[in-house]
């Protein structure tokens, strides 16, 4: 799944997350049974990943019904329009869904393998940004994340 970008940092710059969650998804479960929301899941991944702009961005299931969207080298403000897009795009479409989107600006050390972002969605500082957009508010909150050298 993620072999394309095995190496995210060679260049020490930042990289920019979108924290992407179903609304409502336990109740798709509850009410509908959990091959509705395996469906639904498969129905919105192709949603996300037409809504990258380039081959090295990379939308994937984090867990649960959440995903993640790495945009490397793109611009904060390139990341909330790809984000309003996707949010926009599910929203337009039949899935019978909406999601709810965070941007974070990772800071990984030089070098840094993907897997070291997938952790990310694990910090203090994202858990508190997927409790800010958990309410469902329409601005895109963001923050910083700087992730240390693995020792």
């Amino acid at each position: 799944m993620l072999a394309h970008q095995d190496v995210v940092n060679p260049d020490g710059s930042d990289k920019l997350l979108l924290l992407l969650d179903i609304d409502h998804f336990k109740s798709v479960n509850d009410n509908h049974g959990h091959l509705a929301g395996d469906t639904l899941l498969k129905r919105l991944a192709p949603i996300l990943t037409r809504n990258l702009r380039r081959t090295e961005d990379l939308a994937a299931r984090y867990g649960g019904e959440e995903f993640l969207a790495v945009l490397p080298g793109a611009e904060l403000e390139t990341a909330r329009d790809v984000a309003e897009t996707m949010r926009a795009r599910v929203q337009e479409s039949t899935i019978g869904a909406t999601i709810s989107i965070g941007v974070a600006t990772v800071v990984p050390a030089e070098g840094q393998r993907l897997e070291a972002l997938l952790l990310v969605g694990e910090l203090p500082d994202v858990k508190r940004l997927r409790e800010e957009f958990a309410p469902r508010k329409t601005e895109l909150p963001t923050i910083t994340v700087e992730i240390p050298p693995a020792s």
